[in-house]
Parts: structure tokens; sequence; C-alpha cells
């Protein structure tokens, strides 16, 4: 397949608009619900739900680029779960800490019977549990690619 090693810097660079896009639904969320928006927008507006299809883009942009193989994709689950749920983290951490509720820490959104301790500590494992299935499933979806998609070349506009 001829992947070339990508330096972090651009593995950063490859996934910098998709953080982006994991980052502005965090925050979409909290300032929706901030602002009394309807429960169910807020609802559809997740992190969690969102970040397997940055991951799913992720690894086409690896394939098409022809940037690496099923370790880029075990790093990018890593970097793109881990700042998802680490948002979310924060949020929580900050709620406990100036007792101000938000979208994150609210009892609708919490697991039911569960300290703030307790939601917060269940998103640092998240970060775990969501890397390994955005491996799992990434690396699927970029055998898939190889198969269906063998040797392609890559286009002059995807080489920069």
């Amino acid at each position: 397949m001829n992947a070339r090693k990508m330096t972090f810097n651009e593995v950063l660079r490859l996934l910098g608009p998709l953080l982006g896009v994991i980052f502005a639904v965090w925050f979409l969320r909290l300032i929706l619900a901030a602002a009394g928006a309807p429960s169910w927008l807020v609802t559809s507006l997740s992190v969690t739900g969102v970040t397997p299809v940055c991951i799913l883009i992720a690894v086409l942009l690896i394939h098409l680029k022809r940037a690496g193989g099923y370790g880029l994709v075990a790093l990018a689950s890593l970097l793109l779960a881990g700042a998802g749920q680490l948002l979310v983290v924060l949020a929580i951490a900050f709620a406990m800490v100036t007792g101000l509720v938000n979208v994150y820490s609210a009892a609708e959104f919490s697991p039911p019977h569960s300290s703030q301790l307790n939601h917060l500590c269940s998103h640092l494992f998240g970060i775990i549990l969501f890397a390994l299935l955005g491996t799992i499933m990434g690396s699927f979806f970029l055998l898939l690619l190889r198969v269906l998609m063998p040797g392609r070349d890559v286009s002059p506009i995807l080489r920069k």
C-alpha cells in the first residue's frame, strides 16, 4: 500500500477539523441547553454520537491520503474519543467545583442514582472504551476500504 509514516504534527493537522467538529457539538449542546432549547434538540447533539462518525471520516482520510495503517487508526480513535470525553469531564468537573449545573451534569442527562464523581469517572473510563471500539470499527472500515478500493492513487488535491 506504500503508506508513509506521518509525524504527530501531521496527524494533528489531519484530525484538526474532526476535533473541531467534536468541540463544536460539545459547545453547541452547552449553549443550547443554557438557552432553554427543547430537550429533543439538546439530546440530539451528542459528543458520544459524533465521535464514531469522526473516527470513520478519519479512517477515510487515512485511506485516501495513504497516510498510514491500523496503528494510525488506533491513534486517531484514541485522540478523537479522548478529546470528546475529556470535554464532557471538563464540564462535569466545572459543575462540581462551581455548583452551577450544566447539560453535562444535569440529572436528566446523567445516569440515575449516580454521583457527579461517578459520572465523571465513567466518562474517563469511556475514553478507553470508545477508543477501543473506535479502533475495532475503524480497522474494519479500513480493511473494507482497502479491499473495495485497492491501490487507488492519491489525487493531487488530497496530497496537501
